[in-house]
């Protein structure tokens, strides 16, 4: 393969956790070309809390092992440090059960398929006989979907679950990962129904110190069955950083994934009625833009992405009886039709025959 798709899901990892929790990143500040020595990438508290000894991350839908790979790698690098502070000179073999300390009490996988959790396993432990704390549920998005106290209680259990500690009430100080996106429903494939909603919603309800997922960006305005999670999403005082990237290929090249991507940062003890939420917009051939600000606008149930637009809105809005053409038309149906009208009985090339027809 050539270096772009080696490279491409790596370089996904450390720029979404990077900008969202910091930690050892493995790519140039430009996100362009890996360096031989990882650089140190500060967020704050956000970095300090969550590459500690004592902490438990999870991911929730592990393809290849790289989200966990990165976390390890953070609190690996800090069992290192407080060695060295204890005046310790670790050999490769001490160092070698560092790492594999670090994966059996702190890191914390579930995927979705025996496949998956076997490429992971090679990514964290390559083929020695490492404790790595992995299970696969076949099921996994009809377990999130359809029965989340159940899965929530099983996933918090580290003593008869994962079997790795005395605690059966787990809390995790983050948790994070890029979830599937979509499961087909038996339409056309536009209309094929979005999942990551529910991954984002469960990972909420496990009461995380941190959350940090990447995911397209459809949800702010648009998307079958995300009208509840978009009003939450824009509600939801605990975001604390949001990147929008409007072209999804300067995430994944070669990608067509309508709407464009984007990545957050959810913080437990943040407040951003106080402190507003950093949105930091992403565009092809220019540099990011940074504002702080709120996801919900007032005159509209949606995210408003463009800061441009929220002024000519409010001026929109602002002049006497001023009637919205909402109510003629829609993303879904325009004029009363879907997209794929021309394959329904109902359609003809001519009018005969027909009463009252609509050309």
């Amino acid at each position: 393969p050539d270096k772009e798709t080696v490279l491409t899901p790596w370089r996904v990892v450390n720029m979404h956790i990077g900008d969202c929790m910091g930690g050892y990143v493995f790519y140039d500040e430009a996100m362009e070309n890996p360096v031989e020595q990882p650089r140190y990438v500060e967020q704050g508290e956000v970095t300090r809390n969550v590459y500690t000894p004592e902490a438990r991350i999870l991911e929730i839908n592990s393809k290849s092992g790289l989200y966990p790979l990165y976390m390890t790698y953070g609190i690996y690098r800090a069992r290192l440090t407080d060695e060295s502070a204890m005046g310790f000179e670790l050999t490769p073999e001490q160092q070698l059960a560092l790492w594999d300390k670090t994966l059996a009490e702190n890191l914390f996988v579930i995927c979705k398929t025996p496949m998956a959790k076997s490429i992971t396993r090679r990514t964290l432990a390559g083929f020695r006989k490492a404790k790595v704390n992995l299970h696969h549920f076949e099921d996994l998005i009809n377990q999130i979907t359809h029965k989340p106290a159940q899965f929530i209680d099983k996933v918090q259990k580290g003593k008869t679950y994962w079997k790795t500690n005395n605690d059966d009430n787990m809390k995790f100080n983050a948790i994070v990962g890029n979830p599937p996106y979509m499961e087909m429903d038996g339409g056309a494939q536009a209309s094929a129904k979005p999942i990551y909603n529910q991954f984002v919603e469960i990972a909420k309800k496990m009461h995380p110190q941190y959350m940090s997922m990447i995911m397209p960006s459809r949800w702010y305005s648009g998307g079958k069955g995300l009208d509840e999670f978009r009003d939450n999403m824009l509600n939801d005082s605990k975001i604390s950083i949001l990147h929008d990237f409007l072209n999804p290929e300067q995430v994944f090249p070669k990608t067509n994934i309508r709407g464009g991507i984007c990545y957050f940062l959810w913080d437990k003890v943040y407040n951003n009625l106080e402190s507003l939420i950093k949105v930091v917009t992403h565009q092809i051939n220019a540099e990011p833009v940074t504002v702080y600000r709120t996801l919900k606008t007032e005159h509209s149930d949606t995210f408003i992405r463009h800061g441009i637009a929220i002024s000519i809105i409010e001026k929109v809005n602002s002049y006497p009886n001023f009637e919205s053409m909402s109510k003629y038309v829609s993303v879904l149906r325009p004029f009363g039709f879907r997209g794929y009208f021309t394959d329904d009985v109902r359609f003809n090339s001519t009018k005969d025959g027909l009463e009252d027809p609509i050309i």
